[in-house]
């Protein structure tokens, strides 16, 4: 009896063993020892019998490159691969088991299911371990519905390290260029993506459409185009952490003006902290975009973004709607549309700290070079880009407010400290108000300082701020000039702020002595009101004008080159150089730019030399030496302080010039009297010396030279049209 239990059993386990093999035709027992030896493309579709948690301990291993075109062609001809486990009964029907690719690639991948969900090389995997693997497309890449990756349409728990993808994916929503979607902390780790997706929906992204799983040293690369929300370069939504991670993806709205929404370069919506990752695709949408995060739910630190952002509203270069940002950057171009659009980020609703932003920032309104709309505290940092307001024909009626070189605006208790912008702020519409170097409206700034240009606004404009509703302490402002538009109401425009509400105060603060206000120089500013106290630019490059004067800290936040430039914050090295620029006589000439000029250190600078009508350029004084007569020079890697000197003078017309006008000149030389006729009333006749100074003048057609040494002279001619023609005149 016992000899036939033992005959059986026998059979048993030989019938199992038999049954097992059959389901898999190449080398090893599935075990961690021994794996399953995938060595061809029918091997790797009979992974797909291997499914369920009762499988979860069958190991797998790729021997070789893998090209799937002829399995494909053979058993799947119609819609192409079929995905390895589905989610009909995920506890059964899932990959549970665990795939090492040893490097290898597959190759070849495709199919075709518009109408079904959960596709890849894998349909579902749950508590799988994926890594060291290739997958690359065939030219007609993957197309399905929802939950569609490269390598899953769906993954919860395990792991997956080390994966690279590439290829072309046209699906709905939940899609990317690895997984449409991870949940149950699966951990993701150095892996790539390199593909252009192209999807109808939402919850896309270039390497996980929407994830709840811990991603690090992940890269992605392609185009992500949707007409759809939540979409991200990498990531379209998370609520895990993000660290070590980068996307050059370009991110697209391809749908209409109602999707487009919660996009970034990196990630479109974050839910969880963002740390040491980097974005430098473009990013193209309708409302909150930004070069890193779309919409910003968690902190984001020591992470930049390079791409330029373009959308209707809430646009930043970093992030479009903001948690608090620390030790980050953008440098991409910025364009609001309609409104609230910044450098860095569009709408802050936490602190920015250590943060700088360099892109040019234009738009409608709401708009700064770091922070289009402030909800916390701006610290320790800077913008530079220049920021400049473009009316659009999409714009909604409202007014065309808030326009800062550093932001746009402020919430109540959100304060600007220890800051600076050195952008260029220009207001194009004539009624616009709230314009400010720094920022257009104010709750409170200290010890910070600006000095870009500022352009334009009808009221409410200053080279600081536009007004503030809270004090402004131990601040500067340095601009050359401010100017509103010819229509501006000439009492709410001032060096330092353009006015001040609810009673609050100005607090021994500086203005560039120089600095004209619409043409004019200020001669009677004071510490405690709104043009501030004048300031040479010599004294403005001394560490003790800022250090005893403001109480700045120059021992832990500022540092300045003595005689050298304006200071900067000891984590930026924003190093500058000031050329002063001048001329002889403001009425025969211009030079542009023209005044005190903060140049960043390495940069170039050119200053064009334009004279007035019946004037000409004598010489150009550059660092006290002449150097011609050029109409421009530019001042290349600039690295120390510089001038330059225009020297303008009547331009001589010769003999054969002044008989094309029909203009005679008689007696010359002559010891009293000159006479000038011609075809046309003379107006006034001005003689000038060899210096360029006007010595005499006359509304007559005639001059008395008797009161005047012996010499030459340049007699100036205008007629009654405005003509001017000018004459050497010798006295003897």
């Amino acid at each position: 009896m016992q000899r036939i239990k033992f005959i059986f059993s026998a059979f048993v386990f030989l019938l199992i063993s038999f049954n097992t093999k059959a389901q898999f035709s190449g080398s090893g027992n599935g075990t961690e020892q021994e794996p399953y030896q995938i060595s061809n493309s029918t091997q790797l579709d009979e992974v797909r019998n291997f499914l369920g948690q009762a499988n979860s301990n069958i190991h797998f291993v790729v021997m070789n490159d893998i090209d799937l075109a002829s399995l494909i062609a053979d058993k799947y001809p119609i819609v192409g691969w079929e995905p390895i486990g589905n989610a009909s009964d995920v506890e059964s029907t899932s990959f549970y088991g665990s795939f090492q690719g040893n490097g290898f690639t597959i190759k070849n991948l495709w199919f075709s299911r518009t109408e079904a969900d959960n596709l890849g090389l894998f349909g579902v995997t749950k508590d799988a371990i994926i890594n060291n693997l290739n997958i690359q497309l065939s030219t007609s890449g993957i197309i399905g519905g929802n939950y569609v990756g490269i390598l899953a349409g769906q993954s919860e728990g395990g792991s997956i390290t080390n994966v690279k993808t590439f290829g072309t994916i046209t699906a709905l929503s939940y899609s990317g260029g690895l997984l449409g979607s991870s949940t149950g902390n699966t951990l993701i780790q150095n892996n790539s993506a390199n593909v252009i997706i192209n999807a109808t929906g939402s919850y896309v992204g270039g390497l996980i459409g929407e994830s709840s799983s811990l991603v690090s040293d992940c890269q992605s690369s392609g185009e992500v185009n949707t007409e759809g929300d939540n979409v991200g370069g990498l990531i379209g939504k998370t609520s895990a952490e993000v660290s070590g991670s980068s996307s050059s993806s370009n991110v697209k709205n391809t749908g209409g003006s109602f999707t487009g929404n919660f996009m970034g370069g990196l990630i479109g919506v974050n839910q969880a902290p963002v740390n040491n990752s980097n974005a430098s695709g473009n990013v193209t949408g309708i409302s909150t975009l930004g070069g890193l995060v779309g919409d910003s739910y968690a902190p984001i630190s020591n992470s930049y973004a390079t791409g330029n952002i373009t959308g209707r509203m809430w646009v930043g270069g970093l992030v479009g709607a903001s948690d608090s940002v620390t030790n980050s950057y953008a440098t991409g171009i910025v364009y609001a549309d309609q409104k609230i659009g910044g450098g860095l980020v569009g709408q802050s609703y936490g602190a920015i700290t250590g943060s700088h932003a360099s892109g040019f920032v234009s738009g409608s309104q709401s708009l700064g070079g770091l922070v289009g709309v402030m909800g916390g505290t701006v610290s320790f940092s800077y913008a530079t880009g220049n920021v400049t307001q473009i009316v659009s024909d999409s714009t909604p009626e409202g007014g065309y407010v808030d326009i800062g070189g550093l932001a746009g605006s402020s919430f109540s208790n959100s304060f600007i400290e220890n800051c600076f912008a050195s952008g260029d702020v220009t207001a194009t519409d004539n009624t616009a108000m709230y314009v400010g170097g720094l920022i257009g409206l104010s709750n409170g700034i200290s010890n910070s300082y600006a000095y870009g240009t500022v352009t334009g606004g009808y009221s409410l404009v200053g080279g600081l701020a536009g007004t503030t509703w809270a004090p402004i302490v131990n601040s500067a402002a340095l601009n050359p000039w401010i100017k509103s538009s010819a229509e501006g109401n000439l009492n709410k425009i001032h060096r330092l702020v353009g006015d001040i509400e609810f009673e609050t105060e100005i607090i021994n603060s500086y203005a560039l002595d120089s600095m004209l206000v619409n043409g004019a120089i200020v001669t009677d500013g004071t510490s405690d009101f709104w043009s501030g106290e004048n300031k040479s630019i010599e004294e403005l490059q001394k560490q003790l004008t800022y250090g005893n004067g403001l109480s700045w800290d120059f021992e832990n936040v500022w540092k300045i080159r003595e005689n050298h430039g304006y200071p900067y914050l000891q984590s930026s090295e924003y190093l500058t150089s000031i050329i002063s620029s001048d001329i002889n006589n403001k009425t025969w000439g211009a030079v542009s730019p023209m005044g005190i000029v903060a140049v960043n250190d390495g940069l170039s600078k050119t200053f064009e030399f334009s004279p007035a009508d019946g004037y000409e350029i004598e010489s150009v004084l550059v660092d006290n030496e002449n150097i011609g007569k050029p109409n421009n020079y530019t001042f290349s890697n600039v690295t120390d302080n510089h001038t330059v000197m225009v020297i303008f003078k009547l331009k001589q017309l010769g003999t054969d010039e002044i008989k094309n006008k029909n203009i005679t000149v008689y007696p010359n030389p002559t010891a009293d009297y000159i006479y000038v006729s011609g075809n046309k009333k003379i107006a006034s006749l001005e003689l000038y010396n060899s210096n360029g100074q006007k010595v005499l003048k006359t509304n007559e057609s005639k001059m008395d030279l008797a009161s005047v040494t012996a010499g030459v002279y340049i007699l100036k001619i205008v007629t009654e049209n405005g003509e001017i023609s000018s004459s050497k005149i010798i006295k003897k």
